[in-house]
């Protein structure tokens, strides 16, 4: 095979006096026929060594499969540990962010009445948020359409202000009233709380159509606006 030899194969092994030949028909290169009779003094010691050393080569052939596999299977475990660094890093981040976000306070917004009552022209029931003059001029319209003379619209800085403004709607007798007590920002949202009373069935009502309302000013927010609406039935004593 790596001896010049063009056919089969050879087993030739030795060990001191030694030696076992495995005979076969061999031809060189030059096609001589080759003949080996040697056979060995001590058979079994030959047979004995020839297993001895392919035993030893397989132990060999072992060692290094299993470095290899140890070096591919610890290149393999090394993406899992990286991963699972990486997730105990987010969720380091995350903790922190929430810890972050407990120290932002939800704080109480300071607000102006603009108007407030129970006489509007606005007679649907809604609410409004309003970040521009040419709304608030159509808003305030609707409102003082019912008035003779018309209120003068109230002056309003858009670039720093916005209006909120929430209308009950038209209802047929008095007793009714609608109000926003306070405005809560908090870290994503701008909360208006409303208060709206409705009178029992003891108490006595004006006859006729009443439209509460209330118009604020206040910090111009760049947050949604959400309403809390709270109703509360007042009883009377007759």
């Amino acid at each position: 095979m790596g001896l010049g030899f063009a056919s089969r194969y050879k087993w030739h092994l030795e060990n001191r006096n030694l030696r076992i030949f495995w005979k076969r028909d061999i031809h060189n290169n030059s096609g001589d026929e080759l003949d080996f009779d040697e056979i060995a003094t001590d058979k079994v010691g030959g047979i004995f060594y020839f297993f001895l050393n392919i035993m030893m080569n397989i132990k060999l052939y072992v060692l290094i499969a299993s470095a290899v596999i140890l070096m591919i299977s610890g290149c393999v475990e090394e993406k899992p540990e990286l991963k699972m660094e990486n997730d105990v890093n987010d969720s380091i981040n995350k903790t922190n962010n929430l810890l972050n976000d407990t120290t932002v306070k939800e704080k109480e917004i300071p607000f102006e009445t603009v108007s407030k009552g129970v006489d509007s022209g606005h007679k649907e029931r809604k609410k409004y948020t309003i970040t521009d003059n040419s709304d608030w001029m159509n808003l305030w319209d609707i409102h003082v359409s019912i008035r003779r003379p018309k209120p003068p619209l109230p002056e309003v800085d858009f670039n720093q202000e916005m209006i909120i403004a929430v209308f009950y709607g038209t209802i047929a007798s008095g007793g009714y009233t609608t109000k926003i007590t306070k405005v809560i920002e908090n870290r994503t949202n701008l909360v208006v709380f409303v208060k709206e009373t409705i009178p029992g069935k003891s108490c006595i009502v004006a006859q006729g159509e009443t439209s509460p309302y209330h118009i604020i000013k206040i910090q111009k927010v760049d947050k949604e606006v959400i309403f809390n609406v709270d109703k509360e039935v007042i009883y009377c004593i007759t």
